[in-house]
């Protein structure tokens, strides 16, 4: 078998403004994504198995080394040859104790269902956190060595990639909490605003006009009919781009009016109720639905890809024309200015206060966690004022849209 890199080769790879792929042989290739998505790099395997190609992370360099991955290469080889599902055999054991095994664990378990394997968010760790505090026990981090990272960050003047680190790794942590991995979170009780990040935090949400002049648009601006579908499911549900992208089929249920996401940007289960209006658009969904994800991708097994999702609707919204850009450009532009489609949770939740829902009912649908001694005490969910909001929400929409 023919071992093609080396060490020294992929430390000296650097990322370009396109995804590279590099073979080691056996069916072994190292991705390095593009430098504008973090120039991350990690190991994937390709082979056919049941007359079928298949392809599946393995994990993100350094933290899972080349012979590591060799060594998870020789071990799809040998289920190939026995006749088994190679996939199972791909997970490398690394070493939880420190932050740098942490992070990798964290990637195998919970990131390794992004469409690149969670190498995105490694490779700012790679920039950002691990030459710092990489090899450091993950439970003796201290929330001030927490703020002195971040910070750093917000003086270089990236303060969004700020809040966006200071957010994985408290997810990090909540992760490492739940498998008994570490006992405290040093992030605790810190949030971006305390070390100068996230102080443009977007406000901008649909009025219901827009709403109206959405619904007249969707239909003349040349998407595809599930891609019309899910830009409804995230209004009337509320949800992430990112729940919606990564859903599960086996995860919903029509009869019952539920979709069930087992983890959520808050760690945390949380059941969406569907409204009759939501169910028309999960209906549409579930029809185009491939290999269990509800937003198939053009890679076999795999979701759509966040990139696509953002560029086909990100040029139909843009005020700004590109070359070589969609001939449906600006079709989705709306009267009070640019929108981004996680705008459209913020738009539930303002137009659910029009409607008269209380607060606190609104954010349980949102599965925002109360602050303080309510998160602790509080935990009613509300389920019966969530399924009446979300059909009083879904009537609404019914009634102002083309829906």
């Amino acid at each position: 078998m023919i071992n093609k890199l080396t060490d020294r080769k992929i430390k000296s790879i650097k990322p370009t403004d396109k995804e590279q792929n590099f073979g080691d042989g056996g069916g072994l290739w190292l991705r390095v994504l593009p430098s504008q998505k973090g120039g991350g790099k990690s190991f994937y395997m390709r082979c056919n198995y049941a007359g079928k190609a298949k392809r599946f992370s393995v994990g993100g360099y350094p933290a899972i080394s080349l012979a590591k991955a060799r060594e998870a290469r020789d071990k799809v080889k040998e289920a190939l040859a026995e006749g088994r599902d190679p996939a199972i055999f791909t997970n490398v054991s690394v070493d939880v104790n420190t932050v740098r095994g942490l992070a990798e664990t964290w990637q195998q378990s919970v990131l390794s269902s992004h469409a690149d394997g969670g190498a995105k968010i490694i490779g700012h760790f790679e920039h950002d956190i691990f030459p710092f505090i990489g090899d450091q026990p993950a439970s003796t981090v201290t929330h001030d060595q927490i703020v002195t990272l971040i910070e750093a960050i917000v003086q270089r003047g990236a303060k969004v990639k700020a809040s966006k680190v200071l957010s994985w790794l408290r997810a990090m942590y909540a992760f490492g909490i739940r498998r008994r991995l570490v006992q405290t979170d040093p992030t605790a009780g810190l949030k971006a605003k305390d070390v100068g990040a996230g102080e443009f935090a977007r406000s901008r949400n649909l009025s219901w006009n827009e709403i109206e002049e959405l619904g007249r648009k969707i239909p003349l601006a040349g998407l595809p009919r599930r891609i019309e579908a899910a830009l409804w499911a995230l209004l009337a549900t509320g949800c992430r781009p990112g729940e919606l992208r990564l859903a599960r089929t086996e995860h919903i249920d029509l009869k019952k009016r539920e979709w069930w996401l087992p983890e959520t940007k808050n760690n945390t289960e949380h059941v969406i109720h569907l409204s009759f209006f939501a169910v028309k658009q999960f209906t549409v969904l579930l029809e185009y639905s491939e290999h269990g994800w509800l937003l198939a991708g053009r890679r076999p097994g795999q979701p759509v890809s966040d990139s696509f999702l953002r560029k086909l609707i990100g040029d139909r919204i843009s005020t700004v024309h590109r070359s070589k850009t969609t001939k449906y450009f600006g079709t989705l532009k709306l009267s009070n200015g640019p929108w981004r489609l996680h705008d459209l949770r913020r738009t539930m939740a303002s137009r659910m206060g029009d409607l008269g829902i209380s607060p606190h009912v609104i954010e349980a649908c949102l599965n925002h966690m109360p602050p303080g001694i309510r998160a602790v005490y509080q935990r009613q969910e509300y389920l019966t004022e969530r399924r009446q909001a979300f059909d009083q929400w879904g009537q609404a929409l019914e009634s102002r849209t083309q829906g």
